[in-house]
């Protein structure tokens, strides 16, 4: 590893724990604290949306947060490159139309890749389960038909 990667883990382990504090417990009123992790240009993707701009992924995330009742990240330890990063996590997510309004967990994984600051952020989960396996009718279904599976 050359000096420029030591310097690029170096600042990529600060700004990814930037990032984790940031999402152990982010609500709206956050939403200019993403300024200080995203670059302007960031891609954002995740099993339901892909998003371009810094700008958008704040409007994104204050749609999604308007009926949230809790949502908070617990993460791993990151796995970091000179360059990017893989940060395991666990969202404990309540929602009123979810799961009988009821806390449930969600695991996933994100990379993140970085210079000064993210540039891409793409989040890995089982989206089918988070979403349509909660909601009452259909999760109902989808689980009977797990069982048969």
């Amino acid at each position: 590893m050359n000096i420029t990667s030591i310097r690029s883990v170096s600042t990529g382990s600060d700004l990814v724990a930037r990032l984790t504090t940031l999402y152990q417990g982010f609500t709206v009123e956050q939403l200019d604290q993403l300024d200080s992790v995203y670059r302007d240009d960031i891609r954002f993707y995740d099993p339901f949306h892909q998003i371009a701009g810094l700008a958008e992924l704040k409007a994104y995330f204050a749609r999604l947060y308007l009926n949230v009742d809790h949502c908070s990240f617990r993460f791993e330890t990151p796995q970091m490159l000179s360059d990017r990063a893989f940060l395991a996590w666990t969202m404990q997510l309540q929602h009123p139309k979810l799961n009988r309004r009821r806390m449930f967990s969600v695991e996933g994984l994100s990379e993140v890749r970085f210079s000064d600051r993210i540039y891409y952020h793409r989040d890995y989960f089982d989206g089918a389960d988070m979403l349509y396996g909660r909601l009452p009718l259909l999760g109902m279904l989808i689980g009977a038909i797990r069982k048969r599976l």
